[in-house]
């Protein structure tokens, strides 16, 4: 449930917190807190969410975090691969102009996913599977979410060629977006 990173540790690999058989018992998915020691010069962790030290990579949220929105700081300019894996309680996400790059499989079941913004100064984007769930036997299954963002960003493209619900926003209208129900589907 908590996980304590030492002021020695200088790496943690990309799949250092990621689940790789998918189970309850591995995947870390009860992990509601990191915390990492003060003197540490490689990481630090701001409320359960561990970035690197200096601030420009967003490299785990826990998953256990029982928040519902989250608003990525502003100094990062990362998002790292499998960074928001098994986001449990998170529904909402803002990643506002401070973000340029979005890792492999950021947001993998991030199944209570439903509204993500990203401002349109995100430039790298994974060309696979940033919101996916778990993979059947063919083919992942895609989060049922919207995302929005400003016309003609990558984001949008990324949204018409996966056939994800993309939301145009214009300047004022993000809390407002943040807020609505998904559409109905029926």
């Amino acid at each position: 449930q908590s996980v304590f990173i030492g002021a020695d540790v200088c790496k943690i690999g990309a799949h250092g917190f990621n689940g790789q058989n998918h189970s309850d018992s591995y995947g870390c998915r009860k992990l509601a807190s990191i915390v990492v020691d003060e003197k540490n010069k490689w990481y630090k962790a701001i409320d359960g969410v561990l970035y690197t030290h200096d601030m420009q990579t967003l490299l785990k949220y826990s998953p256990a975090k029982p928040e519902l929105y989250h608003e990525v700081d502003s100094r990062v300019r990362h998002i790292g691969a499998f960074a928001f894996e098994y986001a449990s309680a998170l529904q909402c996400l803002e990643v506002g102009p401070g973000c340029v790059s979005v890792g492999h499989a950021a947001f993998l079941n991030a199944e209570a996913l439903r509204h993500t913004y990203f401002a349109d100064s995100v430039t790298e984007w994974p060309e696979r599977y940033p919101f996916v769930g778990e993979w059947g036997f063919e083919r992942p299954y895609y989060l049922d979410l919207v995302i929005g963002g400003k016309r003609d960003s990558i984001i949008e493209k990324y949204c018409a060629d996966e056939g994800v619900h993309f939301f145009a926003l214009e300047d004022g209208q993000l809390q407002d977006f943040l807020k609505t129900p998904l559409p109905d589907e029926s």
